[in-house]
């Protein structure tokens, strides 16, 4: 079987195998150990999960661990019904065990009270509640000290009220009237299960468990779906956002929203527009006048971009850094070739630009004459006509040949470059009037249209000041930052007017496709689209993230479902029917035949399984109606019942732990109550026995029938109510004592009454008398029946048993008769009221010492005799 189990367990989800392993290893699962399990289902989920199925000990499926407890003592009880006891209560003394004890007591003594505090401190079942004694209120909390041993080690716990079960005193069983009405009346689990059991019951719990662990997690993720509007339900994009669950793919939903949603925006209400026309075609008219002032102003603005780039001022400041430079050179190259006599500054440039000028005029007056300057003899100037002088023509030739200069070529380069940037910016149409053709192309478009426009003005002002600047080469008085935010702002526009001609071209053509035909309808539909597909673009995270949890809920109730216990509870009741069912069964029928109550009718039958939990009940066989026990047998039949359906439940167990029977003989005649006590002092022999009464014939059965089984000896406990309260243990009454057992007490007591005599006097000593006298009368009256009759007859039982003890009748003689007759008679004569005229002496210590030493002397001839003729 064991073979079988493990490769049942390993062959379920990888969370079955792990759990069994935990509670096989140390008898149950961890908090910490539930999150592993939980972390193990959601990885069985994945298509890449590998789980090593744990190795199963075949001998640890189906051991079980045996405990030998025993119940010492309980004692400082405070806080517990009436319970007040001054000195525990003590089952068997350490080291010393007893099996059997008998703990009496009259009515209102406290057994019950004591029964109450161990139901709750060994966790029997229907422990009911556990008051305080209720006419002390101001009594301090519930509490008692337990004294136990366990498997031969002597503990001790404190336990408090509320503090729930001793787990190692759980072992104990208890039954009670509550007890037996609930084998009687419910149906109800046993109370012990077999390992392998108890292992299949944890499991449901813990499926259960992690089960509930999915569900709170799955709840705790909520997605807040907003509602999408009614009208848009009918597009694509909204019938697919109502569909949405945890199979849908997030890249459907980048498909549906790769879109500019500014350009969707103003699509729907150019479409919008379209729909609400009345005039399509006077409409199309207008937009296609706008179109042509959109486009002219598109380009103005774009030639404007193209000259004032981004470029423009780094290359403008890179020609005059050039020319100072250049400049530079030539000076240093004109103060080399002047005289000392020559004029200063021609290294400017207005004399270079005088030189050329010269040089064009000579070109223009002179175009048959030598080439400019001519310095040869009889030269002329060309401006004034006069001849040169030799300084003169000396001075022009070196002039020249610095205008010739290499230097003076580089910076008439650089200046030719400026100039002609220069020349573009002056090309453009920076004027004022913008503001006429901006305003008339972009005013009537919208509010951004008139932003756009007045943007534009504003721009070509800080372009003009821009452009004065750089024509006058104050281009350390230009800021970069102002420019960059300028041409970013100009390439902005640009862009919006781009983009404006656009939307107007396209809304122009759909304006004269609507005055062709009547497409409304077609309009409108592709706004409810275009406004369903915004709805998504606007939500798209929160989507994204819904998508995602309903993925996470979905995993979530997967292994939630892979945490059903229905194979697990089906597979226990498999075991049952293998392991229990008939053990159990068994177990009750033997109980009724040894209780002599296997006529009565009872059975046991399973009820159901529910959740790996097997619920038994009492019925009888063949009844008619499905008639209830109770209502059919007698209360002495039906306590029959209940202490062979509870020895049957508990004897399950291999521990050999502790019976408590709270007055198990109720409502029973002398034959059941014969049967009971016969089978309580078998169970003794195996483990320890307490039994609670208040009946002094049980006791008396107890006490008789222990000699059938060898080094057998009852424990009798007596406890009373006193003045501090209920439970208080003392010595046992003399009545619930053997005959023999008697006389040693007697004898004590008459030494302690001739002390008295001897030192206080007859009037002292007068009630002692008085009790011996009366203790000694029930004394004879015991030896009456239970040593001279032999049983046969007792006043506390009910039944005349006479099986192998008339014979014994046969000893008695004369002497044996006049004996009792003789003592009888003397004490009673004390024990009734006496004449005034001739009252009875009491006897004196002695007296009563020589009765007794007689009596014992009786019995121990009457005993020899009797073993004699059973010899």
């Amino acid at each position: 079987m064991t073979g079988e189990l493990s490769d049942w367990l390993r062959a379920r989800p990888a969370w079955v195998a792990q759990a069994a392993f935990f509670l096989l290893e140390t008898g149950s699962i961890e908090p910490r150990q539930f999150d592993e399990l939980a972390e193990l289902c959601e990885a069985e989920l994945r298509p890449d999960f590998k789980h090593s199925a744990p190795q199963f000990e075949h001998h640890a499926l189906l051991h079980e661990r045996r405990t030998n407890l025993r119940l010492q003592s309980i004692g400082d009880i405070v806080g517990v019904n009436a319970l007040s006891p001054r000195r525990p209560l003590e089952f068997e003394r350490a080291g010393k065990h007893v099996n059997l004890t008998v703990v009496y007591g009259h009515n209102g003594a406290g057994k019950s009270g004591y029964v109450r505090l161990l139901k709750h401190i060994c966790g029997a079942k229907h422990q009911g509640r556990l008051l305080p004694n209720v006419f002390n209120p101001a009594e301090s909390p519930g509490s008692c000290r337990v004294e136990y041993c366990s498997d031969e080690k002597e503990r001790k716990v404190q336990w408090t009220v509320g503090a729930g079960v001793v787990e190692e005193l759980s072992g104990i069983d208890i039954f009670d009237t509550s007890c037996g009405r609930a084998y009687l009346e419910t149906s109800d689990e046993v109370s012990y299960e077999p390992r392998i059991l108890q292992v299949f019951t944890a499991l449901t719990t813990a499926g259960d468990r992690l089960s509930e662990m999915f569900e709170r997690r799955s709840r705790s993720l909520h997605w807040h779906k907003d509602r999408l509007p009614a009208d848009l339900c009918d597009t694509a994009a909204g019938a697919w956002y109502e569909s949405i669950d945890h199979a849908t793919d997030p890249r459907e939903l980048d498909e549906l929203t790769d879109f500019n949603a500014d350009a969707a925006q103003r699509e729907i209400k150019q479409l919008q527009a379209i729909a609400a026309e009345a005039d399509p075609s006077g409409r199309a008219d207008q937009l296609e006048l706008r179109v042509k002032l959109l486009a002219a102003l598109t380009h103005e603005l774009q030639m404007v971009e193209r000259v004032f780039n981004g470029m423009l001022l780094q290359k403008l400041r890179k020609l005059d850094a050039d020319l100072l430079k250049a400049g530079d050179a030539v000076r240093a190259a004109a103060r080399l070739s002047e005289d000392a006599d020559d004029p200063v500054g021609i290294d400017t440039a207005a004399w270079a630009e005088l030189w050329r000028a010269a040089r064009r005029y000579s070109e223009t007056r002179e175009t048959s004459g030598p080439e400019f300057p001519s310095t040869e003899s009889g030269a002329r100037c060309v401006v004034c006509r006069r001849e040169y002088d030799e300084g003169a023509r000396r001075r022009l030739n070196s002039f020249d040949e610095f205008m010739r200069s290499a230097a003076q070529q580089q910076v008439a380069g650089i200046q030719a470059q400026y100039e002609a940037e220069v020349e573009k910016l002056n090309d453009l149409a920076l004027g004022e009037d913008v503001a006429l053709r901006a305003h008339a192309a972009l005013d009537p478009i919208s509010d951004d249209g008139a932003r756009v426009a007045g943007e534009i003005i504003c721009l070509y002002a800080a372009l003009r000041s821009l452009r004065g600047y750089i024509v006058n080469r104050r281009l350390d008085l230009i800021d970069g930052g102002s420019v960059n935010k300028s041409l970013k702002e100009l390439s902005n526009c640009v862009g919006f007017v781009a983009r404006e001609m656009s939307e107007a071209i396209k809304s122009a053509a759909a304006l004269r496709r609507r005055a062709s035909r009547d497409d409304a309808a077609v309009h409108l539909r592709r706004v409810e689209e275009l406004r369903a597909a915004c709805f998504l673009h606007e939500g798209r995270e929160s989507i994204r993230a819904g998508i995602e949890l309903l993925k996470q809920k979905e995993l979530l109730e997967r292994a939630r479902r892979l945490c059903r216990t229905g194979e697990i509870s089906r597979k226990k009741a498999e075991l049952i029917r293998e392991i229990v069912e008939r053990e159990f069964i068994g177990r009750f029928n033997e109980e009724l035949e040894q209780l002599r109550a296997g006529d009565f009718g009872a059975e046991i039958v399973r009820e159901n399984v529910k959740k790996g939990r097997v619920a038994w009940r009492l019925q009888l066989r063949n009844a008619r109606g499905n008639a209830p026990t109770r209502e059919v047998l007698s209360e002495g039949e039906q306590r029959m019942v209940e202490l062979a359906a509870f020895l049957a439940d508990v004897r399950g167990r291999p521990d050999k732990s502790t019976f408590v029977f709270d007055d198990p003989i109720s409502s029973l005649d002398g034959r059941y109550e014969a049967a009971v006590v016969d089978r309580l002092l078998q169970l003794s022999t195996e483990r320890q026995v307490i039994v609670f009464t208040h009946r002094l014939s049980l006791l008396s059965l107890f006490t008789e029938f222990a000699g059938r089984f060898a080094g057998l000896k009852v424990n009798v406990l007596n406890i009373r109510r006193e003045a501090w309260g209920a439970g208080e243990p003392g010595s046992v009454p003399l009545s619930a004592r053997s005959t023999k057992n008697l006389i040693g007490p007697l004898r004590d007591l008459v030494n302690k009454a001739g002390s008295i005599h001897r030192k206080e006097g007859f009037e002292a000593y007068l009630p002692h008398a008085r009790y011996l006298c009366a203790e000694i009368r029930i004394l004879i009256e015991r030896m009456v029946e239970n040593d001279l009759l032999g049983t046969i007859v007792q006043r506390h039982r009910r039944a005349i048993v006479t099986k192998d003890r008339l014979l014994e009748l046969t000893v008695i003689d004369e002497e044996d008769c006049r004996l009792i007759e003789r003592m009888m008679s003397r004490y009673s004569t004390f024990v009734h009221a006496q004449s005034f005229e001739l009252p009875g002496e009491l006897p004196l210590p002695d007296e009563f010492a020589a009765d007794l030493a007689a009596l014992s002397d009786w019995l121990e001839s009457l005993d020899k005799r009797r073993k004699a003729l059973k010899k």
